[in-house]
């Protein structure tokens, strides 16, 4: 699997997966990364906003290998350089499915 992304492209992220997947643990540290129900952001005027997602259970597939060739500091700022040399702690790859996003206060 690989990911480019940012202007020009010029980011990437390539992983190497086991090719059969399966579904987490529920006190694993892979549920809580992608079972999430509430997201947090900001809305365009800066000011924070929450919100509910619902989706399906993910199945995960084990990293075996991992490429992360990434301009942090151009692509998020000089507060996020550090992580050019940095090793991730974890790696998730999620199969993923259909996200529905509910604003506050949705049914």
């Amino acid at each position: 699997m690989r990911h480019r992304f940012g202007p020009g492209l010029r980011n990437e992220i390539e992983a190497t997966a086991d090719p059969h997947a399966r579904t987490p643990q529920p006190d694993s540290p892979e549920h809580w990364l992608t079972h999430h129900d509430l997201g947090v952001g900001r809305t365009r005027a800066g000011r924070a906003r929450s919100y509910r997602v619902e989706h399906e259970l993910w199945a995960l597939h084990e990293v075996r290998d991992v490429r992360i060739d990434v301009d942090f500091a151009a692509m998020y700022g000089a507060d996020w350089a550090h992580l050019a040399g940095a090793q991730p702690s974890h790696v998730t790859l999620a199969r993923g499915s259909q996200v529905r996003v509910l604003g506050p206060g949705s049914a």
